[in-house]
């Protein structure tokens, strides 16, 4: 089957680019003064130059992650698995053989709606092993507050995370009839509802709640 490429709201990335841009610029001129401070023999100027060095280092590797983000789709389906470049901590490849469910996600945490889709992974090991450097870091930092890695976000296309979950389990169902059904939403009872299907246990068996019905 032809490949299914998903395009992203090209905006969104710019403005997110240039928002990293501007915080690296800052931390610049923080370290810079920390450097000046430090040179001028007051010991707290090293405080300053380390939170203008760390900044520097976290938002130089966003402004150049979304950076690379404007070039390409957010993601790219083929008969191999997902290709996921939806945000900046994305896996990348991810074969249909370790992704065997999709559940919707929304985060209303930080008072803000985000949307993501939860990618139930067949060895809940095989993320941590692609991820490397300032990405593991970040992964982890989000495992601590309960985000686990693998999240395909939805912000910047033009799809809710419901219609992505069940496009990635269809999609998957046709181009490896090879492979139990995935987990992942169906129509619920009543309109405008959606509830959990997972015919092969794999929720239960990996010790994965399954989605509340929305």
């Amino acid at each position: 089957m032809e490949p299914q490429i998903i395009k992203r709201s090209g905006m969104k990335v710019i403005w997110r680019t240039a928002a990293c841009l501007l915080l690296s610029a800052a931390c610049l001129w923080v370290l810079l003064l920390g450097i000046q401070r430090v040179q001028a023999g007051d010991t707290q100027g090293w405080i300053t130059l380390l939170a203008g060095l760390l900044g520097a280092v976290v938002f130089g590797f966003f402004t150049l992650t979304w950076f690379r983000l404007i070039q390409c789709p957010a993601l790219v389906i083929d008969d191999r698995g997902v290709n996921d470049s939806s945000w900046l901590n994305s896996l990348g490849f991810i074969p249909w053989e370790q992704a065997v469910g999709f559940l919707p996600n929304e985060d209303r945490s930080t008072g803000a709606r985000v949307s993501s889709v939860l990618i139930v992974f067949a060895d809940p090991a095989w993320p941590w092993s692609r991820l490397r450097g300032i990405k593991r870091m970040f992964s982890k930092a989000n495992a601590g507050l309960g985000y686990a890695p693998g999240q395909i976000g939805v912000d910047s296309i033009a799809m809710t995370g419901v219609e992505l979950a069940a496009l990635l389990v269809e999609q998957r169902r046709l181009r490896r009839p090879d492979l139990p059904v995935a987990a992942g939403p169906v129509p619920g009872p009543q309109p405008g509802t959606w509830e959990v299907s997972d015919p092969n246990g794999y929720l239960e068996r990996l010790g994965w709640r399954a989605a509340p019905t929305a």
